[in-house]
């Protein structure tokens, strides 16, 4: 989805160039199907291709990448998801970034 955003529309070979270390040609094109079944892209004939577009908006996206994620790594837990991500090794997070965790985390206390 990632490479189809970037592009904006592509064919399955458009989308396999985009990716860093692709799979075969064949796996992303079941992927793309796979996609349009689920109704996250559209596909129209264009010649001898079927050129895919997002049928979602980038956010909502993401929004059902991050829920998959917290149901199957984290038994459905946000609280052990935040946490995993804190405990990753980085660069730490910078000041402004604490900030805003710290205001999002006492928004979140008010609308309780």
């Amino acid at each position: 989805m990632d490479a189809l955003f970037a592009l904006g529309e592509g064919s399955s070979a458009d989308v396999r160039a985009r990716l860093s270390d692709p799979p075969g040609h064949d796996s992303v094109r079941v992927t793309l199907r796979n996609l349009e079944k689920k109704g996250y892209v559209t596909a129209t004939r264009e010649g001898q291709r079927n050129v895919y577009r997002p049928a979602i908006a980038h956010a909502e996206a993401t929004d059902s990448a991050l829920r998959h994620v917290v149901k199957t790594f984290f038994k459905g837990s946000p609280t052990q998801a935040i946490l995993a991500l804190l405990d990753l090794p980085a660069e730490g997070l910078t000041s402004e970034q604490l900030d805003e965790l710290t205001e999002r985390i006492a928004h979140a206390r008010e609308e309780v």
